[in-house]
């Protein structure tokens, strides 16, 4: 069986309540969306599911992801496919005033 592993990158908030900064994630597979990556990740999944109160519609709307450094809106949304060796960056919203 093929496996690729990719890098998730968490930041600010989103490090204190998932308990970690950074890990490294492997699929059975050569490529994987990046909507279907975050599902892989199910307590990244879990907690961006209840803070924007649906599935993953709102994703792009309220955090910051970064595929290899690219707004993944630039890069094909959450159908950007990733490949073995990607990172992929997760920034919360912005708070304050």
């Amino acid at each position: 069986m093929i496996s690729m592993k990719v890098l998730v990158e968490v930041f600010a908030n989103l490090q204190e309540k998932l308990g970690w900064a950074s890990r490294y994630v492997e699929v059975d597979a050569q490529e994987i969306d990046l909507a279907n990556l975050i599902k892989y990740v199910q307590d990244l999944y879990d907690l961006i599911s209840k803070e924007t109160g649906r599935d993953l519609e709102n994703l792009l709307d309220n955090y910051l992801v970064f595929v290899n450094g690219i707004h993944a809106q630039f890069k094909g949304g959450l159908q950007t496919l990733l490949r073995d060796g990607d990172k992929v960056s997760i920034f919360p919203p912005a708070a304050g005033g």
